[in-house]
């Protein structure tokens, strides 16, 4: 079987803190929650599910250099 795309929901250096990272098959980290960290590893699976559900919808949209 195939490797498939993954988030993995890891606990920040200090451990007090969590954060969801995509990680494609290849193993390569696409994208991370890094900007926002969660108290609870539950939070941080909300957060990821919240993307697997919201990118189907959202546009790409090029922003010029102001």
């Amino acid at each position: 079987m195939a490797a498939q795309p993954k988030f993995e929901i890891v606990p920040e250096a200090d451990g007090d803190e969590w954060f969801w990272r995509l990680v494609d098959s290849n193993g390569e980290t696409i994208a991370t929650s890094l900007g926002e960290t969660f108290t609870r590893a539950e939070n941080a699976e909300r957060s990821a599910l919240n993307v697997i559900e919201t990118a189907p919808l959202a546009m790409i949209v090029r922003v010029e250099r102001e």
